[in-house]
């Protein structure tokens, strides 16, 4: 499944911040075959370093970006995630912006979804 996020910075970003998106604990990034594939075309090289990024189960780390100023949108593209087994709905969407670990802004729950149960074709 792709998953394509877009965001509109509200404090902007500084020089060598970070991102940190969080999905809903249902999904586990790690389990994923072939792996997950992340993009994030918007995001340049900070001064202090080149881009890194990190996931695990349900969190993805980008680190060492390059100013964002205020107002700016960035995209953050999820390739490959396998989608749970589950068929409640899931709301514990986040989006953090840091910097040195510290907090600048936070979408918090920003969507809510729910997947259908699995179909399974029967015989006629």
């Amino acid at each position: 499944m792709r998953y394509t996020f877009e965001f509109t910075t509200k404090t902007g970003i500084p020089d060598g911040g970070s991102v940190k998106f969080t999905f809903p604990t249902e999904y586990n990034l790690v389990i994923s075959r072939p792996p997950v594939r992340v993009d994030y075309p918007d995001f340049k090289n900070s001064a202090k370093g080149a881009l890194s990024h990190f996931y695990s189960a349900n969190q993805l780390r980008i680190s060492n970006i390059g100013e964002v100023p205020i107002g700016s949108s960035f995209r953050l593209i999820f390739n490959g995630v396998r989608n749970p087994d589950r068929t409640n709905i899931m709301s514990d969407w986040f989006m953090d912006t840091l910097l040195n670990e510290y907090s600048l802004s936070r979408h918090d729950n920003f969507m809510s979804i729910s997947l259908e149960n699995k179909n399974t074709p029967t015989i006629i």
